[in-house]
């Protein structure tokens, strides 16, 4: 199975980012069937795994999430041509 994969960077410690999780949940759930992997990446390396761990079982996030303590993920540049 082929997935188009859409990458949110996010940040426990971020207002935005909790404002907008039930939204973020409510678009992954929309699009769950349609072949497309939402993935959480952690874009704050200060913040810890258990914190970011925590953050999401709050929010109800259901989907990956995965920690990037050297923001490599955000210096890629992953826009297709």
């Amino acid at each position: 199975m082929n997935f188009d994969t859409l990458r949110e960077q996010q940040t426990a410690r971020c207002p935005v980012t909790d404002a907008q999780a039930e939204r973020i949940n409510y678009v992954q759930e929309e699009y769950r069937h349609d072949d497309i992997l939402w993935v959480g990446i952690g874009a704050n390396p200060a913040e810890s795994g258990e914190e970011l761990r925590e953050f999401c079982q709050k929010r109800g996030m259901v989907f990956p999430f995965y920690q990037d303590p050297q923001a490599k993920i955000q210096k890629l540049d992953l826009v297709g041509p």
